[in-house]
This record gives structure tokens, sequence and C-alpha cells, in this order.
């Protein structure tokens, strides 16, 4: 995750923090769907598609030795 891209990242125990962000990210809307489509495109990677090709071309190289 990107801190203000697809996400927010406070110190942990920062409750005061996380609230203001939480309350800046409800009343802009622009800003919240701007992170939204940035974390659905970042979470492509995580796909199960991408990680099986990543499984079977990790098996293929250690097969080849």
């Amino acid at each position: 995750m990107e801190n203000e891209k697809d996400g927010i990242i406070v110190q942990d125990g920062n409750m005061n923090k996380y609230v203001d962000r939480l309350v800046q990210l409800m009343k802009n809307s622009d800003q919240r769907n701007k992170m939204s489509e940035a974390c659905i495109e970042h979470s492509q990677q995580f796909s199960q598609e991408r990680i099986t090709q990543m499984w079977l071309k990790l098996f293929e190289y250690n097969g080849s030795e």
C-alpha cells in the first residue's frame, strides 16, 4: 500500500490521526474515488491468475536445474 495513493497509513495507536484522515476521506469524494480506483488497480498484482503464473514460473525454473 502506498500512503495517500491507495490507502492511508497512520502510526500505530494514533487514533486522532486515524479519525482525522477518515473524516477527510468522508468529506472528499474525489479523493476517496481516486484512492478507491488506485486500490483496485494495486490489488490486481495479487489476482489468482497472476499468483498462479508466478508459481508456475517458479516450478519451471526449479525443474530446469
